[in-house]
């Protein structure tokens, strides 16, 4: 019997898979655990370097699936794809770039059994190039707080590879995500997923290690990336008028939807006021803070010259000084 099954998406991630894999398999127990790599036809030596690695640990061969794509398919079709072909009780996603603690599946794998959650849950460490920073996840918040918490992604943050989830949970609650979804896909994963859930468990510790790197810092916001959010946020609308619950969550939608909107008008990178005037009335910028809602208040008045020195301003003052 597989307890659980670990599902590694890849693509294009070559410089950091070796301290991806050889975290998943200098484990405190490997028994009962089965590794899913699907990767997703990358275009540098990602394959070769996934099959070196593995040759190194021949005593878990048998517990070792690689799966190789022709095409791109994109992140939500692999790890669907992964959750379809697993045979675990439970699924843990890792993403490719990250790394994991020794103990991380040991430890989940007795809170599963002590808990019979659908979902258990730890903190984790958000690692950026010359620093690390601890980050708590209060998976154990109220049900209703714990929704409204997701949907802000503010105090609980929506990364599915901090999550392993029964298969069967996921399978059922999980898959609904359209394609064509690349931001904040794992909201709209999580979302149904935590609603659904009979009972959610916490660890609080840190055995997740999500990276931040230079290029993910510095990576442009284009106007795919804004269709994109929002229709995620698009997303968690249908499902909570689905389940007749979006009043209830109503403030919290509010508040993610004003704060992609504002890309267009707040991001040099995709300046778009037009775009921004067409969704501007159906906005509720009353939770926004004060610095953006100067933005606002340049372009609805037409001082957009005005308004993309200001943002630049701020940038700057950010850049030097990271108080904003």
């Amino acid at each position: 019997m597989i307890d659980i099954s670990v599902i590694i998406p890849i693509f294009n991630t070559a410089p950091y898979l070796e301290r991806c894999i050889n975290s998943l398999f200098h484990q405190t127990t490997t028994d009962n655990i089965e590794y899913i790599f699907i990767n997703d036809a990358s275009t540098d030596n990602s394959s070769e370097i996934i099959h070196k690695l593995i040759s190194n640990y021949p005593d878990l061969s048998s517990q070792i699936k690689v799966i190789e794509h022709n095409t791109n398919k994109g992140i939500l079709f692999t790890r669907n794809e992964g959750v379809s072909i697993a045979k675990g009780e439970y699924i843990i996603q890792i993403d490719s770039d990250d790394w994991i603690e020794s103990n991380m599946f040991e430890l989940m794998r007795q809170k599963a059994n002590e808990t019979n959650a659908d979902i258990i849950g730890c903190d984790l460490f958000e690692e950026y190039p010359t620093a690390s920073k601890y980050v708590s996840i209060p998976f154990d918040l109220p049900h209703d707080q714990l929704i409204k918490e997701l949907i802000t992604a503010e105090k609980v943050k929506s990364y599915l590879p901090i999550r392993m989830i029964r298969r069967e949970h996921y399978l059922h609650h999980g898959m609904a995500t359209p394609e064509g979804i690349s931001l904040y896909e794992d909201r709209c994963i999580c979302l149904p997923l935590h609603y659904y859930s009979k009972k959610t468990a916490h660890l609080p510790f840190a055995l997740y290690h999500y990276r931040q790197t230079t290029t993910s810092l510095t990576k442009k916001i284009t106007l795919d990336s804004f269709q994109s959010a929002w229709r995620s946020i698009q997303f968690m609308i249908d499902f909570l008028h689905r389940v007749s619950k979006y009043n209830l969550y109503r403030p919290q939608i509010e508040s993610a939807k004003s704060n992609v909107a504002i890309w267009l008008i707040f991001r040099t990178d995709i300046y778009h006021p037009e775009i921004w005037n067409q969704i501007r009335s159906s906005l509720d910028i009353s939770s926004l803070p004060i610095y953006k809602k100067v933005s606002i208040t340049l372009v609805d008045k037409g001082y957009h010259r005005l308004n993309r020195i200001y943002v630049r301003s701020l940038r700057l003052i950010y850049n030097l000084f990271r108080i904003i």
